[in-house]
């Protein structure tokens, strides 16, 4: 699958529920962030940890498990 990010085009895609830990995602304009754990989880949602390469800060990004996530 494949997604459509600004500044950088089309990218490989994957639905958030199967990244795995390691996993880089690519966000608009080449921002990267590696995926470090997960937190909570429900039936719909899941919660990703990870390490953004702006600021090098640790975030929880709560997404639908449905949705395409771009990563390299």
């Amino acid at each position: 699958m494949a997604i459509h990010l600004q500044g950088i085009g089309l990218v490989k895609s994957k639905k958030v529920e199967d990244v795995k830990i390691g996993d880089i995602l690519l966000w608009n304009y080449g921002s990267e962030s590696p995926v470090v754990g997960f937190g909570k989880e429900t039936a719909k949602m899941k919660e990703l940890i990870i390490v953004s390469s702006e600021d090098g800060q640790t975030y929880i990004r709560k997404m639908k498990k449905e949705r395409e996530v771009a990563f390299k």
